[in-house]
């Protein structure tokens, strides 16, 4: 009588079985535990974020200041403290195109900076989603093979005795897609978390370059846009 079971499934992997199931197993760890970092590390630099950009609009006028969790904020400030300083002091940024487009240039890079660093780890998840549904079809494959040749060396040919062993041998493709299913959800979120920072990081970039080159007509849009923030932090 042919056996068949999750138990005599894992009983009879061959060294490939193993190297699959070996692999599926690390993509999930690794997958999670990036996941769970991210999550935990984004939500106290959300808060840390929404207070730091709160206190600078809320302030009467520009000064670098550092603030931990908040490092692509702090970054945006310092540069156009920087940039604000140079004009203070007589310099005409001529070829540059003058001080409103020299911060536009830097800010932009800064922003770019970010946004690449944002993305760090999610070609990990995009690996995990992209192969973990062919390494378990490629087991169920393989497993279907073994399968066949143990029927064929039994003789037994009926529903019952090729039902259980091939049933077997799609354990791995479920494997595969409960790998891929959770990591396809993480980076979507993650995407979409990153996105929603950008565009916060681009709105604090186009306040502070408005009271750098404007300082009087950025009072009140400042003032405006500190109100909700503050709503928001506090």
């Amino acid at each position: 009588m042919i056996e068949f079971g999750f138990e005599h499934f894992v009983r009879q992997l061959d060294p490939l079985g193993w190297v699959l199931m070996a692999v599926l197993a690390l993509l999930s760890l690794a997958g999670w535990t990036f996941f769970l970092v991210w999550l935990g590390r984004g939500a106290r630099e959300l808060g840390r974020s929404r207070r730091y950009v709160t206190e600078v609009l809320a302030a009467p006028t520009l000064a670098a200041r550092s603030a931990p969790g908040a490092q692509a904020e702090a970054e945006l400030l310092a540069l156009v403290c920087a940039g604000r300083a140079l004009a203070d002091a007589g310099h005409q940024f001529a070829e540059a195109g003058g001080l409103a487009a020299h911060l536009t240039r830097g800010l932009r890079q800064q922003l770019d900076r970010a946004a690449v660093e944002a993305e760090r780890g999610l070609a990990l998840l995009a690996t995990t989603a992209a192969t973990a549904p062919y390494l378990g079809l490629l087991g169920t494959v393989w497993g279907i093979y073994h399968a066949l040749l143990r029927i064929a060396a039994t003789g037994e040919a009926g529903l019952a005795a090729v039902a259980g062993p091939l049933g077997e041998a799609l354990v791995m493709t479920a494997l595969g897609l409960s790998v891929a299913i959770p990591a396809v959800f993480a980076h979507n979120l993650i995407q979409r978390r990153n996105r929603l920072r950008q565009a916060r990081l681009e709105d604090f970039a186009a306040s502070l370059l408005l009271r750098a080159t404007a300082p009087d007509a950025a009072a009140q849009v400042d003032a405006e846009r500190a109100a909700p923030l503050r709503r928001l932090g506090g």
